[in-house]
């Protein structure tokens, strides 16, 4: 609201953000996230008083889902601890053999969420959020307890202020707004993929080479794997879970807003959040960061933006490739979806465009979710625009977005970075990063 009560655009922009991101489970991770973290900061270190318990409830909660959910997919004779979390602490002694955990008081814990006022995040808050809600990101294992908790209709219901906040946040911090392709930076952990020494700046790769590779070597799998994989989609089997374009390609993201960063807190002036951003990540200690020379100047840029899940569902109608037997299994453990399964064919996808880009909204509205591809008539299939009414369309089959890091773009044709440009970064092998003594 404005200092006159009046409502404000932003204030609408902020509650539609909202509403997206508690229809998916990397949204509802992050709102459950917020929450988390200002228990944590209300605590400061008392671990005596209520909001100490609140936060043990909820810790213990999470514990409960985690092991419920997957004692439930347990097959027959499977027994043991194998694979469950365990918990740690004075006093703690778990049985033997785990149990099924008892109901949980899901309006009870809805209401100690209630009894918080949410408070608007500040910077070094919304990046561990966004930390924690994008590196727990699992689309081939078990779903992890907070997921499960936070999806659970008192929890959704009662988080939807700290999304509220935390989409107003985003907002103010101008993280919404669309890349802009002269702040860009590619960010290698080591050239390990190309065998270079540390610090090499990534070369400039042939785009359409690597994505008929990419093409080549997707159809064989695809091929293979419905020869080889089991059928059954609830079959004990785990292969090529992501649906990102080819990781050969330049890939880059932005430097975080000044306002956001705190060298004492969270990411320091000029890191990349491509560092710190990214699913399923392997705890790695060094990277370079270069700023890439855009191929195409702003009004020339032909930009694919993905902001919620009709964009990904229109990409993968516009340029349909099944992925059905190479998908079916981890897809379906991740949604409970059955195929048929698509992916968008990024080769023919280059004819169209020169890049795609993930929006933070549209990471946080669509990743992890069997998401509806609608069936494009024939003749329209040359059409570079489609209309708005997807879901009235007859069904195509589903898509998942898997293994994308929100803010980051692929290029689809030759970049290369600036020379010179290069600057190392530390890591502990977890979440923080601090500039290097000496840059590249």
């Amino acid at each position: 609201m404005g200092n006159d009560g009046v409502r404000q655009p932003a204030d609408d922009l902020a509650e539609d953000f909202a509403e997206a991101m508690l229809g998916s489970p990397r949204g509802l991770r992050f709102a459950f996230a917020c929450f988390q973290q200002q228990l944590l900061t209300l605590m400061d270190g008392d671990y005596d008083g209520p909001v100490y318990a609140d936060h043990v409830a909820f810790f213990d909660a999470c514990h409960d889902e985690s092991v419920g959910t997957i004692l439930a997919r347990r097959g027959p004779g499977e027994r043991g601890w194998n694979g469950l979390p365990r918990r740690f602490g004075p006093g703690v002694r778990e049985p033997a053999e785990p149990q099924m955990p008892a109901p949980l008081p899901y309006q009870d814990l809805a209401d100690r969420i209630r009894r918080y006022e949410p408070t608007l995040p500040d910077g070094p808050e919304l990046v561990e959020a966004l930390v924690t809600t994008v590196s727990d990101a699992a689309y081939w294992g078990e779903v992890r307890g907070e997921e499960v908790l936070a999806s659970r209709e008192p929890i959704r219901r009662a988080l939807r202020p700290y999304a509220r906040e935390a989409a107003r946040a985003i907002l103010a911090f101008g993280l919404h707004s669309p890349p802009d392709p002269y702040a860009q930076w590619s960010v290698d952990f080591g050239n390990s993929a190309a065998d270079l020494p540390y610090g090499t700046p990534p070369a400039s790769v042939n785009a359409a080479s690597v994505l008929e590779k990419w093409w080549d070597q997707a159809t064989a799998w695809e091929s293979r794997s419905l020869l080889e994989s089991p059928s059954d989609p609830s079959a004990r089997f785990s292969g090529e879970w992501w649906s990102t374009p080819p990781d050969r390609l330049m890939i880059t993201s932005p430097p975080w807003p000044t306002a956001m960063t705190d060298p004492a807190r969270g990411p320091h002036p000029g890191e990349p959040t491509g560092l710190r951003i990214i699913e399923d990540p392997h705890g790695w200690e060094h990277a370079t960061a270069h700023r890439l020379v855009s191929p195409r100047t702003q009004r020339e840029l032909r930009l694919f933006v993905i902001d919620g899940p009709q964009d990904w569902a229109r990409l993968c109608a516009r340029f349909p490739f099944e992925v059905s037997a190479s998908k079916r299994h981890d897809w379906h453990h991740t949604t409970g979806g059955v195929e048929p399964w698509f992916m968008p064919d990024f080769d023919a996808m280059a004819a169209e465009f020169d890049a795609i880009h993930l929006s933070l909204r549209g990471y946080l509205s669509s990743a992890g979710i069997a998401v509806p591809v609608p069936c494009l008539p024939e003749a329209e299939e040359d059409s570079p625009i489609l209309d708005q009414r997807l879901p009235e369309r007859p069904l195509l089959g589903h898509t998942v977005l898997a293994g994308w890091a929100p803010l980051s773009t692929y290029w689809l044709v030759d970049a290369h970075v600036e020379p010179g440009s290069g600057t190392r970064w530390e890591g502990d092998g977890q979440r923080e990063w601090s500039p290097a003594s000496s840059s590249v």
